[in-house]
């Protein structure tokens, strides 16, 4: 059970101070393992080649990434596919992409093929080839290919789509630079002026060259000054730039056939008129201000532009401020306990400033220092940064006062609180008091709390940080307390991550998830209302079934109905909330019988084509397109011989289908006579297993059998029926589908029954 460990607080804290952004391609593929599936996949590169052979099958989206095939721009390559099965042979449509733009997204235009067949039939019969240039705007990176195929599709395919048979498989594919064409070598700046500047560079084989220039990072072919041509000489002059601004140029090798890639950037920067300001420094005025001053450039300059931020900021990120008259200012609206960066930059006119001097480095005292300036805090379970640089020691200690903050919070209405320091680097330790009346007067506090360690231990670092678990405060009052390092001994300043969170948070309110006796489920989809993301899954019938703390692997489950609990818990008390678990068993659609042979002179019940376990409720649907088929009756009279399939499929909307495909051998029979089919009548049907025959006025001798779809026998009876006799029958059999066979001198007559 996941109690309120301050580990898992800590990790909390480390997914806030950093994030990470990346894009993701789309999952997509089918539902079902049967059938239609990409056999096989080659793709041979210059140096490294894709050979991929499927089956059995995969639902969903199948990652072979590991795969990989390394291509040019502009030269091309063949694909061969075999688009075929791992079960029966159904038509489909199949499609491959490269992703040349390395977007994350198979757009239409990156499709290097398209196809449709039926596995074993030409053009499926053998791999499909699909020859493909690469596009000399594709990227130079590694990127991906996909190659679906869809039973039942049509084209174009959607590359995201999700559908019952079929596969989708990815693969990796890297793409470089396709030319012969060498670049140049040598580039240089020749001259940098005001609004000018000139580059050169060595010349090789090549007949000429491409030169462009742009703004400071910009992309070959998009700069704002772009220049193209074929100087006779290896150089390239540029003028009516901007004053003091950044640059970048790149220089291409044009040998008529094909063109090499870009060689660059050369980093230039055109001069300015407008010296630099010097001797930026400055103090610290208090904890949110701090008064800087500089020496101007120029005699006559008069106007300055200061920029700051926290340590580290990039410039043109910061705050700005312009100045005025004489050289010097205050920054006001800091923060106290942090660190800034200060920039100075001279302003001689309006197109012509200096380049920017500095940083220079302050940092502010703390702000609250003392129990009067302590800062409020929310019990939400955020996470707020503080640094005690600059803090001296007050107020009432357990142990002697080291360079300690002060802060308050409000007691929730379950009167429960933790508060945690997880993730500092300093040894630290922290006090909660009542409320004095009179922060000023330290005499007047009462200690209800200390800790100089916690009761969870931290994942990073595992021993520093300071914790406590507050039950019984009452709801609506203030508490103070400080935080601040354990001793001298250790490091005095640092960073104080400080979180406050309700004990008792709500766990939710349960729903109920339907999935599939296959699945893993996240229990979060059947939980809402949660106060809090600390508590802890479990599922009592079998615990093994519970693991990445929130998944479930319904394997591991008792079908049917059960149920998981989500504890939150802590030394105050535990909430949980119930989420019902609806397991669903895929349906039985049992095994074709092979060779099912039946004649073309009546209607051919294609239950008597299973054998196994199935299931009732599915749907026959007629593959091969007769227009026979009513219910599970193949209409076969007067049809040619041949074969004809039918499958037969169950659906219950929660796992992935079932299906069994039946292969009907119809062939024209003679000498074998039936009874009309008003001789005899069976009733009721469906029935529990008790029915009655009766004869219509037939006499004679008669064999009574009745079997199973499995074909096993489970009642046989011989009888004269003679008049119109009835005949009970009381068979003690699991529920399904029967087959009654009534035999005699004169033929045969079949009826399907079921039991329910």
């Amino acid at each position: 059970m996941k109690n309120f460990t301050l580990n898992l607080i800590c990790l909390s804290l480390a997914i806030l101070f950093s994030t990470q952004a990346y894009s993701q391609y789309c999952t997509a593929g089918p539902s079902s393992t049967f059938d239609s599936n990409v056999e096989s996949m080659m793709l041979n590169g210059e140096t490294a080649s894709i050979n991929y052979t499927g089956c059995p099958g995969i639902v969903g989206f199948e990652d072979q990434t590991g795969l990989s095939a390394d291509i040019k721009t502009g030269f091309a390559y063949t694909a061969t596919v075999q688009f075929g099965t791992c079960g029966g042979n159904y038509s489909g449509v199949g499609e491959a992409w490269i992703d040349f733009n390395n977007d994350s997204i198979f757009d239409v235009s990156e499709s290097i093929g398209q196809s449709s067949g039926l596995p074993g039939t030409a053009p499926w019969d053998a791999p499909v080839v699909f020859n493909f240039t690469v596009p000399a705007s594709a990227v130079m990176t590694t990127t991906r290919m996909r190659v679906m195929q869809r039973e039942a599709g049509t084209l174009p395919l959607d590359p995201c789509g999700s559908f019952n048979w079929g596969s989708v498989v990815d693969f990796t594919v890297v793409i470089s630079y396709g030319t012969t064409c060498a670049g140049v070598t040598g580039l240089v700046s020749n001259y940098i002026g005001l609004d000018t500047v000139n580059v050169g560079w060595t010349a090789g084989s090549e007949i000429g060259w491409n030169f462009e220039l742009g703004l400071d990072g910009f992309t070959p072919g998009t700069g704002t000054a772009v220049y193209a041509s074929n100087p006779v000489l290896p150089l390239e002059g540029v003028t009516a730039l901007m004053l003091g601004t950044d640059y970048d140029a790149y220089v291409q090798a044009d040998c008529s056939a094909d063109s090499s890639q870009w060689v660059g950037p050369i980093d230039l920067r055109t001069l300015l008129t407008c010296p630099s300001p010097s001797g930026l420094g400055g103090i610290v005025l208090a904890s949110d201000s701090i008064g800087v001053s500089w020496t101007p450039g120029d005699s006559s300059e008069t106007e300055w532009m200061i920029q700051y931020g926290s340590a580290g900021f990039a410039l043109g990120s910061g705050t700005s401020m312009l100045v005025s008259g004489a050289p010097t200012d205050t920054i006001s609206g800091l923060s106290g306990g942090g660190t800034y960066d200060i920039y100075v930059q001279g302003i001689c006119g309006a197109a012509d400033s200096s380049f920017w001097i500095g940083p220079v480095t302050f940092a502010t005292p703390a702000s609250n220092n003392d129990a009067c300036d302590a800062i409020l805090l929310p019990v939400d379970g955020s996470v707020a940064i503080f640094s005690n640089l600059g803090a001296t020691s007050t107020g009432p200690m357990t142990n002697t006062p080291n360079n300690n903050m002060w802060f308050k919070f409000i007691a929730p209405a379950s009167g429960t609180v933790a508060i945690s320091n997880c993730e500092t680097l300093i040894d630290s330790e922290l006090e909660v008091f009542e409320d004095p009346g009179d922060c000023a007067d330290y005499s007047a506090f009462v200690s209800i709390g200390y800790a100089d360690g916690n009761p969870w231990g931290c994942s990073v670092p595992t021993y520093f940080a300071s914790g406590i678990e507050m039950c019984g405060l009452t709801p609506g009052a203030t508490y103070y307390f400080w935080v601040g390092p354990w001793s001298t001994f250790t490091t005095p300043y640092g960073d104080f991550p400080v979180q406050l969170y309700d004990l008792m948070a709500e766990a939710g309110n349960g729903q109920t998830i339907s999935f599939c006796e296959m699945d893993t489920v996240s229990l979060w989809t059947g939980l809402s209302g949660s106060e809090s993301d600390l508590g802890t899954w479990v599922y009592p019938t079998n615990p093994l079934a519970v693991f990445g703390d929130s998944l479930l692997d319904a394997s591991y489950m008792t079908l049917g109905g059960t149920e998981a609990y989500y504890i939150l818990s802590s030394s105050c008390g535990a909430d949980t909330a119930i989420v019902s678990l609806d397991v669903q068993t895929m349906g039985a659609t049992g095994t074709a019988i092979s060779p099912f042979e039946k004649c073309n002179d009546g209607s051919v019940s294609l239950w008597d084509g299973l054998s196994g376990t199935v299931n009732v409720g599915g749907v026959w649907n007629d593959d091969t397109g007769t227009g026979m088929l009513s219910g599970s009756d193949f209409l076969a009279t007067g049809l040619p011989d041949g074969t004809y399939q039918f499958t037969y499929a169950i659906n219950n909307g929660i796992c992935p289908a079932s299906a069994t495909t039946v292969t009907v051998n119809l062939s024209t029979c003679i000498g074998i006579n039936e009874h009309p089919s008003v001789d005899f009548t069976v009733y009721p049907n469906p029935n529990r297993g008790k029915f009655v025959i009766r004869n219509n006025g037939q006499a004679g001798d008669y064999v009574i059998q009745i079997n199973d779809l499995g074909g096993r026998l489970v009642y046989s009876k011989e009888n004269n029926i003679s008049g119109f006799d009835l005949l009970e029958v009381n068979l003690e059999v699991e529920t399904g589908v029967y087959f009654l066979v009534i035999k005699s001198q004169q033929g045969s007559s079949s009826y399907k029954m079921i039991i329910e």
